[in-house]
């Protein structure tokens, strides 16, 4: 974590929000946005943060605790758990989270409305850090960590960064905004009995997609079966790759109509279109998080991480495969392609057919696993 000084009073585009800093003013930003702002006119490059970190088991009561976390939306919620734990457990505990401004309604609408009192964005004013009692920094927790392949994220943050034991529950606290109820009953209508599989098309990261041959092979496979598919990415994407004809035109009978910006768009939408759905298919963390937290089956496919270091939860299914790979994360947290690949597809997942994932939804659904 490092201090910088604004030099003028001038709009800051961060994420998806502009950030008007003063000038004169100290401000905390993480390293992963180090490279940001070094070569910045505007701004001084001070010191690195004097920080109070927690060192030791610690009674949180009263204390004012200032989380900060850049990453994507599974890694705020390995962190959910821990939040939850410590709001139950100390008495008039106030936490206040920074993330990146994209994640600031998620938290606010959906993960944390009980649990964080307050939202900051990651370009954080100074003095937020001066009234904390307690500063938690996760960065470096997951990526580039040789203990998180070999303990689970959820275990691995609450015992390191809290020291608190969470036990075995790791589910998720979600909250589903009453306000979508009523636009997803009139977006569902059509559906009628059929039982309908969300599959999440692409995570952040193009390594850690299902490759699209295998998709729209599943697709075939799930609809000749009598399972139509929800396709859950953002609508504009969904455009192209319908007009790139990803899926072919037998596929595209069994695809129902994309309603909405979804996951990447319309969070509180998406979750509630997700309910809807007799099972969840998805190769990222925080989707099963979030099936696991709804109730509905989740089909998680990870690979070459297993996934007993990434979910767990009743409603949680997942199918992993391993090679012969010299593999350290795979690149999975970069837009970088895997050095075994030969094409733009991680050679693990590939590894998992369509066949097989159509067998694992049938014996989910079944009541098998």
């Amino acid at each position: 974590m490092q201090i910088l000084k604004a030099k003028a009073k001038i709009p800051i585009k961060l994420d998806d929000a502009t950030i008007t800093v003063r000038e004169g003013f100290k401000y905390i930003i993480p390293n992963e946005l180090k490279s940001t702002f070094e070569s910045s006119p505007y701004f001084d490059v001070e010191e690195f943060l004097n920080t109070k970190e927690i060192t030791e088991p610690v009674d949180f009561t009263g204390k004012r605790i200032l989380a900060i976390r850049t990453g994507g939306y599974g890694d705020l919620l390995f962190i959910a758990r821990s939040l939850l734990e410590i709001k139950k457990n100390f008495k008039n505990t106030y936490i206040e989270f920074a993330c990146a401004p994209r994640f600031s309604a998620l938290i606010k609408e959906c993960l944390y409305p009980d649990i964080v009192d307050e939202v900051s964005f990651t370009l954080l004013p100074y003095p937020h850090y001066e009234k904390c009692d307690y500063f938690v920094s996760f960065e470096g927790i997951i990526e580039d960590n040789p203990a998180a392949m070999d303990t689970n994220a959820f275990e691995l943050i609450a015992k390191t960064k809290f020291f608190i034991d969470i036990g075995l529950d790791h589910t998720v606290p979600l909250k589903i905004p009453s306000k979508y109820e009523e636009q997803v009953g009139e977006l569902s209508k059509d559906w009628g009995d059929i039982s309908v599989i969300a599959m999440q098309v692409k995570p952040s990261a193009i390594m850690r997609t299902y490759p699209y041959e295998y998709q729209n092979q599943l697709i075939k496979l799930l609809g000749k079966r009598g399972f139509p598919t929800l396709l859950l990415e953002r609508q504009s994407s969904l455009d192209f790759m319908f007009k790139k004809n990803i899926y072919d035109e037998e596929a595209k009978k069994y695809i129902l109509t994309p309603y909405s910006d979804t996951i990447k768009g319309s969070l509180g939408l998406s979750i509630t279109l997700v309910k809807k759905c007799k099972l969840l298919i998805t190769p990222d963390s925080f989707l099963t998080y979030v099936g696991d937290s709804l109730g509905i089956p989740t089909l998680g496919i990870f690979s070459p991480i297993g996934s007993m270091f990434r979910v767990s939860g009743l409603n949680v299914y997942a199918l992993d495969t391993y090679g012969d790979f010299s593999c350290y994360h795979c690149n999975i947290h970069s837009t970088s392609p895997c050095h075994w690949a030969n094409d733009m597809w991680s050679p693990c997942l590939k590894a998992i057919f369509p066949e097989y994932v159509e067998y694992s939804v049938i014996e989910i659904l079944e009541g098998g696993k």
